[in-house]
């Protein structure tokens, strides 16, 4: 099977090292990946002259976004329909991974702060919801 190269992997949240082992491994099919993260630390020029490099040839990019901004996604998708790219999957791994202490009981449960709660709920579960609202119907 020949991969379609108009087709793009979004990958949200993938700049840790589960995003970056999947997103080699679907550069190594072939596959274009963009991967949304605000802690890329890749600069770019401008979006449109990144995401044509994945029209360009198979590879991956990266983009400095939070998820949680919807005009942001909206930015992106609509760069991609106008280089007449789409997307072919979609990867929703925002999260924060606090750093967890103790013997693995609830401590850390019991002393963890309200607000560090909200924000990893805000992260995991807002990037998630505009993700599939922006980048869904691609999918259908």
């Amino acid at each position: 099977m020949t991969p379609d190269h108009r087709r793009v992997v979004v990958i949200v949240g993938g700049s840790g090292p589960i995003g970056d082992a999947l997103s080699k491994s679907l550069v190594h099919y072939e596959q274009s990946v963009l991967n949304l993260d605000p802690a890329s630390s890749v600069a770019t020029t401008s979006l449109r002259s990144t995401i044509n490099r994945l029209r360009e040839s198979p590879g991956s990019a990266s983009v400095a976004i939070d998820a949680r901004d919807q005009y942001a996604l909206e930015e992106v998708a609509a760069e991609l329909r106008y280089l007449e790219l789409q997307v072919g999957g979609l990867v929703c791994m925002a999260a924060v991974n606090p750093p967890m202490t103790g013997t693995g009981d609830a401590s850390n449960l019991i002393t963890y702060p309200i607000e560090s709660w909200r924000t990893e709920l805000d992260i995991s579960l807002t990037s998630a919801f505009l993700s599939v609202q922006t980048f869904g119907s691609d999918l259908i």
